[in-house]
């Protein structure tokens, strides 16, 4: 039976025995390693929880050893001990065993989910834990884009699986999670059931694994470069020792260009030492890809790649250069172990950086001669990049080629055709016999060779002090001895690809428009074919051995330069772009700058062109109608703001012109203009517009009310927005003509008119009419209303929404008649009108205690289908549990279709009304706005949460209660601006607050202070179980819950966790972060803390260290502890040994493998 990919179906057992590669559309097989598993435990909970069963203690404390912790996950790592448990002499009864008994394992109280390991690399048998894959309970899948968000719902429903977050990078694409971690309900079995179904494009598990990175110190070592024999070298004669530069002709290429500032160079790797002087100034992102946080830093002792290439690329020169010295630095720390999903977000949040060249000297582990296939996800977050980078021209993606001598086929990361796989040559223009060869080999660039030969590395920035490569870690020797923060001994196809990606920037600076396909047919157009004898060049030019040949900076410049005549890109010449038009009472324009790949700029704005002509009207000029950046500085940042003082004094004006200039350094070298002296009629402006009056209303000045509404319902609700002025005053009437007050002013009365300004104006949204003017004016056909503005009570800066003499044009409401007799009733936008119930008959308590039954009861059993709104029906919005009443706000049901129109698709609402009972069973807040029935937790597949969030307040204004949640929001029509966020959100509540605030003061709309909090999440701290006293120091995995900062704790007894015990505190028994860094904000729902060195000299020679952690809302309010004072008896703790624990190797007989050995055979062969 084949499925809708095409694929023979299985049952879910076979179904565990591989994965599909959507790519190439076949099975890649999985092969497990009985003798390792994954435990993630419970928040405080252990192998040594007395509430594990009998059979969970045997195997966690006596047939297994503990091997190591994944902290960025959370999850400990075991080895069985194949003396300990009895082995079966059927091997596949052996392997279902371990199988049954870890899955038994997720069973257990203590434990969140446990699974067995997969080998990386099925062809090749190893004894490595580096390369072995983990999973959780999550997977990867991209839903076909016909698929609405319902079928994708109903889909995930029927096998008990929820979404846990959009991808970004994708289309209909989610990080799903299964109900379990192993069989036939955990990702690997659910992944494949979801790709046979034909409803997805591709799916696969988030495999977590080892870094691998490709530098040669896996270790191919060359000479050091003899043509330095200074004892203590300064720049230029460290210059001499980067012979790579001079190989590559990037000195020469100086010449031209050194990179510009606005060019980003993205480095994806083990970190960068953001604090050493040859990247001073230069980083513009930085972020850490295991604790969430922005410190692209490195976190361990083995943190020391990222800060080579970095220099390799972009140093700026102090006594290394990198290949582009003055571009700009991106700094991604890839950590020790990442899931798939997290490596393609890697790519995503490079991409949204503003990344202009991506490097990546990563990928599977050289020397083994496996085919490891490009995770789809992954392959799909490239494109991203490559396709949608750089405003649509593209990001270039560098990858090495590998130094395994192998066959750069097997590898599908740098195989993949939308990135350009490096490969190394040495000094002596030959292949580097390490570097990886094949087909997809895309350019060489100089690297470290062959020390039998002689051949020289490279010298680049290394980690400043003892740390990083210098000295060596293994040897101790010094290289060069007199200057620890650099080094020569780096190399391999690592040390080519930053140095072809930071030529690629010098090409971008000179020539910012060139697209992917440009920069690589440039590339490939000046590349040297060296070593023709060997390089088997065919052709089109090509060599397995070299790609296109050895990179040439000065030719690649050149022809980016000159291309603007041929068919690539345009010429680099600068540019600059204003807005339009603009408002007096507006703040100053910003300009976009492209400095065409020269190094700084200058703007100059004049009231009038001719002003650009300084031979002709130089003399003109003045403050009021004149002014140059370059009186002040040269600047070196984008975009340009205009100073608010200059502002000031030009915006009378009726238009700003502007023209920019551009110079490769202070003395004006390399000079051009946008508008020379004599083109100065040819300059763009900006068109300054009129402060609005009430005859032209400010943007953003707005007042809505419902387009219908029965004369025996509550009195309608206005929406206001008051285009940021304070104050407002509503005015309404039965006939649009009262308006006019010089017409037809007389004419008003208290049955006819009111203005709510006879009363004061008013500062609080939305405007409730009153009841006693809703009774007098209620009897006519129709209400208009129109909104009146102000900066304070005077009436200064006054505006309206209608004039007097466009009276005729004002909205109205509709009035429609009402049921006879006592019955009250509520119309919503649809028109449909419904019963208000003052005694509910079905028992159920349905009070409001929140809102003081503000919104009415209403009978909506028999009409659940029926449509309130354009695109909502009364079930969307009733509880859930099918309750014959509910409270319904129709001023919510308007601005949800408000909210559902700007977005443009399906928004649906997992959440409206909620009657007491209904809402204590789902475990709802006591004050929750849902027992109101003005509350709704909806999200949209076409937004992100923060998209929509925005959506709703520009929607119902800045008086709203408004969550943000992993894959939702919650908006409420409480009066009063609130924030917060769920657990699993993309920002911290501070964040979110901020934002909010920021949002609202954009809106012209005031932020009023949180009135309550999220529901109360206890923080999570989990650390590894067992750890070694030489190792560094360890680091915990951390959910800190609703709040945004935290603090982490360690004792070595609980006591001390006690106030009671504080007096005994000291810094050989306790820390606390708090008294070292303060309440630390996190970065996301998940995070990571290392314990700090200095901490850990102190504490490691302790048997125990007990821990804990403590979070707050922000600084200075209550603390929330994962484990309380009165608690700290059950505090968790680190056991602390001697000796090195064999986390690297382990024996595997190949009894282990055999059974699965002969199925991956066949899985191949489908």
């Amino acid at each position: 039976m084949t499925n809708g990919n095409g694929n023979r179906s299985e049952s879910n057992g076979e179904r565990s025995n591989y994965y599909y590669d959507a790519a190439s559309k076949r099975r890649i097989p999985l092969v497990r390693e009985p003798r390792v598993f994954a435990v993630r435990y419970r928040s405080g909970r252990s192998s040594r929880d007395s509430n594990l069963s009998t059979h969970a203690l045997r195997l966690l404390r006596e047939e297994s050893k503990n091997i190591g912790f994944i902290p960025n996950y959370g999850l400990q790592l075991y080895q069985t001990n194949p003396e300990a448990i009895s082995l079966r002499t059927d091997p596949e009864e052996q392997l279902q065993d371990v199988i049954t008994r870890v899955k038994k394992l997720s069973t257990e109280e203590p434990v969140d989910y446990a699974a067995v390991a997969y080998l990386r690399n099925p062809e090749k048998r190893s004894t490595l834990v580096d390369d072995l894959m983990f999973v959780t309970r999550e997977f990867i899948v991209q839903f076909e884009p016909r698929m609405a968000m319902e079928e994708i719902e109903a889909f995930n429903a029927k096998y008990g699986v929820r979404i846990i977050k959009e991808l970004g990078y994708v289309e209909n694409g989610y990080l799903l999670e299964a109900p379990e971690a192993e069989g036939e309900n955990g990702p690997v079995v659910l992944s494949n059931i979801y790709y046979e179904s034909g409803k997805v494009i591709f799916s696969h598990p988030d495999f977590i694994r080892r870094r691998h990175l490709r530098e040669t110190g896996e270790r191919v070592r060359g000479s050091f470069n003899p043509a330095v024999v200074s004892a203590r070298a300064e720049q230029p004669v460290y210059l001499l020792q980067q012979w790579h530069l001079k190989t590559a002709k990037v000195l020469d290429a100086w010449g031209i260009t050194r990179g510009s500032g606005s060019i980003k160079v993205a480095i994806l790797d083990d970190g960068i030492d953001t604090g050493h002087q040859e990247f001073s100034g230069k980083i513009v992102a930085q972020h850490d890809f295991a604790s969430g946080g922005d410190d692209g830093s490195p976190n361990t002792n083995d943190d020391n790649h990222g800060t080579a290439c970095a220099g390799v690329a972009v140093a700026k020169g102090v006594r290394a250069s990198g290949a582009a010295p003055g571009c700009s630095l991106i700094a991604v720390r890839y950590p020790d172990f990442l899931g798939l999903e997290e490596e393609a977000q890697m790519f995503r949040w490079a991409k949204d950086q503003g990344s202009d060249v991506i490097s990546c000297s990563w990928g599977p582990k050289d020397g083994t001669g496996a085919v490891d296939p490009l995770p789809d996800n992954v392959r799909a977050a490239v494109h991203y990049c490559v396709t949608q980078g750089r405003n649509g021209l593209g990001i270039p993606i560098f990858w090495a080629a590998g130094n395994g001598n192998e066959s750069v086929s097997n590898d599908g990361y740098a195989s993949n055709p939308e990135v350009m796989a490096v490969a190394a040559s040495s000094n002596n223009e030959r292949r580097s016999p390490y570097s990886d060869f094949g087909p997809e080999v895309f350019i060489c660039a100089p690297s470290s060779g062959s020390g039998s030969l002689g051949e020289w590395r490279i010298f680049t920035v290394d980690r400043r002090g003892s740390n990083g490569y210098n000295p060596d870690p293994d040897t101790g020797i010094s290289h060069p001895a007199n200057d620890h923060d650099y080094t020569d001994d780096f190399g391999g196809t690592s040390s080519a690809t930053p140095l072809a990606a930071g030529i690629t920037g010098l090409l971008l600076s000179i020539n910012p428009n060139l697209r992917v396909e440009d920069v690589k047919q440039i590339l490939r157009d000046t590349a040297d074919k060296i070593d023709p004898s060997n390089g088997n060049y065919d052709v089109n030019g090509h060599s397995n051995l070299y790609g296109y040949g050895r990179i040439n900076a000065l030719k690649a410049v050149e022809r980016a330069r000159d291309s603007g005549q041929g068919t690539i890109g345009t010429v680099g010449r600068p540019t600059i772009n204003g807005p339009d038009s603009i408002s007096r009472n507006n703040q100053p324009p910003a300009f976009q700058i492209n400095t065409g790949g020269r190094s700084f700029y200058a703007v100059e704005v004049a009231t009038r062109a001719e002003l650009f002509n300084t031979g002709s009207h130089g003399s003109e000029r003045n403050s009021s109608n004149f002014y140059a950046s370059w009186t002040v500085r040269l600047e070196n940042v984008t975009p340009y703001n205009l100073p608010a003082d200059v502002w000031d004094r030009l915006k009378q004006a009726d238009n700003l012109f502007y023209r920019l200039h551009v110079a490769n350094d202070v003395n004006w070298s390399n000079h051009d203009v946008t508008v020379t002296d004599n083109q100065a009629d040819t300059a763009p402006s900006v068109q300054i517009l009129a402060v609005s009056s009430p005859s032209s209303p400010a943007t953003g000045l707005s007042i809505k009310g419902p387009d219908s509404i029965s004369r025996s319902s509550q009195p309608p609700v206005f929406q206001i927005n008051t285009g940021g002025r304070s104050f407002y005053a509503v005015e309404v009437a039965t006939r649009a003509e009262l308006f006019n007050t010089g017409s037809h002013g007389s004419e008003r009365n208290s049955s006819n008119f009111y203005a709510s300004w006879t009363a004061g104006l008013e500062n609080v949204t939305p405007y409730n009419l009153p009841a006693d003017v809703w009774d007098r004016l209620k009897q006519a056909d129709n209400l208009f209303y129109r909104l009146h503005v102000a900066n304070d009570v005077n009436w200064s800066n006054h505006d309206v929404t209608v004039a007097d003499s466009q009276a005729d044009t004002a909205p109205s409401i509709q009035i429609m008649s009402g049921t006879t007799g006592s019955e009250k009733t509520i119309t919503f936008p649809s028109g449909s009108t419904f019963r208000v119930v003052d005694t509910p008959q079905d028992g159920i308590d349905y009070s409001d205690p929140v809102g003081n039954g503000t919104v009415p009861l209403i009978e909506v059993r028999d009409r659940m289908q029926e449509n309130i709104s354009k695109n909502f029906k009364v079930k969307e919005l009733a509880a859930t549990d099918g309750a014959r009443y509910a409270r319904i706000s129709p001023e919510l049901v308007a601005g949800l279709q408000r909210i559902r129109d700007r977005v443009g698709s399906a928004v649906v609402l997992n959440s409206g009304y909620r009657h007491n009972v209904l809402n204590e069973t789902v475990g709802g807040a006591d004050e929750s706005q849902h027992i109101t029935g003005r509350a709704a937790n909806i999200r949209a597949s076409a937004k992100s949460p923060l998209d929509l969030a925005r959506i709703a307040l520009e929607e119902l204004g800045c008086d709203i209660g408004i969550g943000l949640g992993r894959n939702s929001i919650h908006v409420d029509l409480r009066g009063q601006l609130t924030s917060w966020r769920y657990e699993g959100a993309e920002l911290s509540e501070n964040e979110f607050d901020q934002w909010v605030r920021d949002t609202c003061q954009q809106l012209g709309r005031r932020h009023s202070e949180r009135a309550e909090y999220s529901e109360r999440v206890l923080p999570k701290i989990i650390g590894p179980e067992v750890y070694v006293a030489t190792d560094e120091a360890p680091a915990f995995y951390i959910e800190i819950g609703p709040n945004s900062y935290y603090a982490v704790e360690i004792a070595t007894h609980t006591d001390l966790f006690s106030s009671q015990y504080e007096a005994e505190r000291n810094p050989g028994n306790f820390y606390s972060s708090l008294e070292r860094e303060g309440l630390i904000e996190a970065h996301g729902a998940a995070t990571t803390y290392t314990l700090p060195k200095e901490v850990w000299e102190r504490l490691r020679g302790e048997k125990r260290l007990y821990y804990r952690i403590a979070t707050s809302a922000m600084p200075g309010s209550n603390m929330l502890y994962s484990t309380t004072d009165q608690q700290a008896a059950n505090a968790p703790w680190i056991e602390i040994t001697g000796g090195r624990q064999e986390r690297e190797e382990f024996a595997v007989s190949p009894l282990d493998l055999q059974a699965t050995r002969k199925a991956d055979e066949n899985l191949w062969r489908k």
